[in-house]
């Protein structure tokens, strides 16, 4: 009579690879997926990108990652071939870019279409560098800063009825040791207080 020598653990893996096994285990990997992404829309609402500015994290490269959506990086060619693409289907975007020379080199990194005949589709706002460059941050200037831009509210509003979005970016942080000359006055905690500020105005344009 034959000895029967037991399969090891690599044998036995082996054998339940096969077709029948395959098909089970995609199934419930689909089913997992179909059920995070619910439970996701349901906490979320079904429109991930509208986490692009509200949550997510910085990686280790200190790039932002924002939940439900990915970045990706377009160069000029990209930017191209995705508004050729929209305009083949009839669908057209123009951006206005309003702010300092911080959008102004933004600006200059985007390929945009310009329709003279319709208002922008998006409208990209920022300022207080010049602020921050000449004059010291007080609670007077930062009041100032504050009224001035609720004059921009009745415009926004306008151009928001014409189903124009306007996206306010806040000034960025700066590496203190690398400015010169009369940047060399601008910290993170004056930019800060700029962007508190711009961030209780803001909330008169909801």
């Amino acid at each position: 009579m034959g000895s029967y020598s037991k399969k090891s653990s690599a044998e036995w893996i082996i054998d339940q690879l096969n077709v029948e096994n395959a098909k089970l285990l995609a199934f419930f990997l689909v089913i997992g997926f179909i059920g995070h992404h619910g439970v996701l829309h349901l906490k979320y609402g079904s429109d991930s990108c509208t986490w692009l500015l509200t949550a997510g994290r910085y990686k280790g490269d200190h790039e932002w990652q924002p939940y439900g959506c990915m970045l990706h990086k377009y160069s000029k060619t990209d930017a191209r071939r995705c508004f050729r693409y929209l305009a083949f289907w009839g669908k057209y975007n123009s951006f206005a870019f309003i702010g300092d020379s911080r959008l102004e080199q933004l600006y200059e990194y985007f390929i945009s279409k310009q329709r003279s005949d319709q208002p922008p589709s998006v409208i990209i706002a920022s300022t207080g560098l010049q602020l921050l460059k000449t004059r010291n941050t007080t609670d007077l200037v930062l009041e100032e800063y504050k009224r001035n831009l609720t004059h921009l509210v009745q415009a926004i509003d306008s151009l928001a009825a014409r189903k124009t979005q306007v996206l306010w970016k806040l000034i960025e942080g700066v590496d203190v040791n690398k400015l010169q000359n009369d940047y060399k006055r601008i910290n993170n905690n004056d930019i800060d207080s700029y962007n508190r500020a711009a961030v209780e105005v803001s909330n008169l344009f909801i």
